[in-house]
């Protein structure tokens, strides 16, 4: 439930970003609330040989280059094309209304000269928000990820079993879907952008100018003002709870993110097109530049040794066009049995704190991964996150197909060894065969088995299942009730 929070957050900030980027211009003194914008953006990897030399120096051999363009690939994973819908529909009061997000993106990728690939990556998040009966409110998520076959839907509410923990979801949801929380942080974000940007007008034109120092002052201010709006928000859950640490932590992360390099020499330049008082059409160049050196220092207190700069450089441009403001239809898919599947049905009732309590579980396994794919409504396990997440010091080795799991003396895991086999819904564990829902499969070099094989070993479920847009990161957890 917390990262859902921050992902929520994250959506409010986006349409209340239109009115921030310069609200201190009258013309966008408004929000809007209704409104439709089609993004195209691109993302350039820019200093491909540089990030090739830095992998060099980190003893990746010369003889990978036999096999894999390094230089090429990095320049293909690291960069993309593509599209972004956002829709809203929502009351003035921000009580009731619909959102959705939808992107398109296509990474081209090469491995060497004779192996070129195309990527097509489509995301998707719709929400629908009710608050104005106090004593029934609602709000349904569904999300589209590029590791399911199928749509996910979540039922806020409906997750909740105790009355007192439905009504302080109700209160914040209450707080946040608001005309005067959305002005407050619309209102001083303006001021951040009106104190340290470069704002020009020309005719119906206007250009934001944002360099690195404005970039970083901008982030050390806000993180704090948004802790101080939530506050009162949080204490619903009462002082010290999860949501409110887990809030405070991120905005914790954002002033050290003020301390680093993202904007590059030519910083970011937003430019917007005005019709009738409202903002028709906008670009942006945003010059970003990722200093792994400071990133190394803030993780680990240690300085950079190698030679290498260590330092990624992009170029993020995207252009927009808004229409239909207070006309706006959001389009949410039509849900079936066949299309899609509900995560209320596959998470078992949550407590207040938004997660299970471990102890009142047997075992507790947070993992976190890249990707957990989910198939015909089963979770599939990635093999070698699992094993590092369940294991004490564990050995894995490859065979032929097969993957053999093998816990070192000491080891409290629940088992000593697991062998799958890729191709096969076979998996024997501490010696005693078992049959999984489906086969053990190979994606993207990461080796995935289904959820149900624990489920019939040690009578393990998945307590909870998310994925951090921001971040990549999908995290998960087994559990198994006493």
């Amino acid at each position: 439930m917390k990262k859902l929070t921050a992902l929520l957050t994250a959506l409010l900030l986006v349409f209340a970003a239109i009115g921030a980027n310069a609200q201190s211009l009258d013309f966008l003194s408004q929000i809007y609330p209704d409104y439709t914008g089609n993004y195209t953006f691109s993302l350039t990897f820019d200093n491909a040989a540089s990030a090739a030399s830095l992998l060099k120096e980190l003893n990746i051999p010369d003889e990978i280059n036999n096999f894999i363009d390094v230089k090429a690939m990095l320049e293909g994973l690291l960069s993309a094309d593509g599209t972004l819908v956002t829709e809203m529909s929502f009351s003035k009061d921000f009580k009731k209304g619909e959102i959705a997000l939808t992107s398109d993106s296509v990474h081209g990728i090469t491995v060497n000269k004779n192996l070129e690939l195309n990527a097509k990556c489509k995301i998707g998040i719709w929400m629908s928000v009710d608050m104005t009966d106090a004593a029934a409110p609602k709000c349904s998520v569904i999300y589209a990820y590029p590791f399911t076959n199928k749509y996910m839907h979540i039922d806020l509410f409906d997750m909740l079993t105790e009355q007192s923990d439905k009504d302080a979801m109700a209160g914040f949801f209450a707080s946040v879907f608001s005309e005067q929380f959305m002005n407050d942080i619309s209102t001083f974000s303006a001021g951040l952008i009106a104190k340290y940007a470069d704002i020009k007008m020309s005719g119906s034109t206007a250009t934001v100018k944002i360099n690195a120092a404005a970039f970083s002052s901008i982030l050390s201010e806000l993180s704090p003002k948004i802790l101080e709006l939530y506050k009162p928000l949080m204490t619903a859950y009462g002082d010290g709870s999860d949501e409110y640490n887990a809030f405070s932590e991120s905005m914790d992360m954002m002033k050290k993110l003020a301390e680093l390099t993202f904007v590059g020499k030519d910083g970011i330049t937003l430019t917007y097109r005005l019709s009738g008082g409202k903002i028709t059409s906008c670009s942006a160049n945003f010059d970003m530049q990722i200093d792994i050196r400071q990133i190394y220092k803030l993780l680990t207190g240690e300085d950079w040794q190698l030679v290498n700069n260590g330092t990624l450089d992009f170029t993020f441009k995207y252009n927009a066009s808004l229409s239909k403001f207070g006309s706006t239809k959001v389009n949410i898919p039509a849900l079936t049995a066949d299309n899609s599947f509900s995560l209320n049905d596959m998470i078992k009732d949550l407590t207040p704190g938004g997660q299970y309590d471990p102890s009142e579980n047997d075992v507790w396994i947070p993992v976190e991964s890249t990707a957990l794919p989910v198939i015909d409504g089963t979770f599939y396990i990635p093999v070698r996150d699992f094993a590092n997440a369940a294991c004490e010091d564990a050995e894995i080795t490859f065979n032929n197909g097969e993957i053999r799991i093998t816990n070192k003396e000491g080891s409290d895991a629940p088992f000593s060894e697991m062998v799958l086999n890729a191709g096969s819904d076979k998996v024997t564990i501490n010696g005693t065969e078992y049959t999984a829902s489906g086969n053990t499969f190979i994606d993207n070099s990461m080796t995935f088995v289904s959820s149900s094989v624990f489920k019939d070993a040690f009578g393990w479920y998945i307590a909870y299942a998310d994925f951090d847009m921001l971040t990549g990161i999908c995290s998960f957890c087994f559990a198994s009730a006493n």
